[in-house]
């Protein structure tokens, strides 16, 4: 499937989780995943789908494809902010 599809099925069953539940999201970012394009895109998906929570991490062994990198935890800390700002703070975003 398309990833519209991902998102729209993704908040639907947002919709189905009881509210003693959490709807977190796992976000897996790389040095080829990480530009503007894409983090705005995740912030219209995280709006959409309306997690409990998003957590941020990248990757810690090399992959097979080996143009990808691992991007710093400040990086990552400063990816976060930026998600923030455009969510409004309103989804609490953690960094692994």
């Amino acid at each position: 499937p398309n990833v519209d599809i991902i998102i729209n099925n993704l908040a639907i069953l947002r919709k189905h989780v009881p509210p003693n539940h959490q709807f977190i999201l796992q976000t897996l970012l790389t040095n080829e995943n990480s530009n503007k394009k894409n983090l705005d895109a995740l912030v219209n998906a995280f709006n959409a789908i309306k997690p409990s929570s998003i957590q941020l991490y990248s990757i810690s062994r090399p992959p097979a494809y080996q143009l990808i990198r691992k991007i710093s935890n400040d990086e990552l800390k400063r990816i976060k902010k930026y998600l923030e700002r455009d969510l409004n703070n309103s989804i609490k975003i953690n960094v692994y």
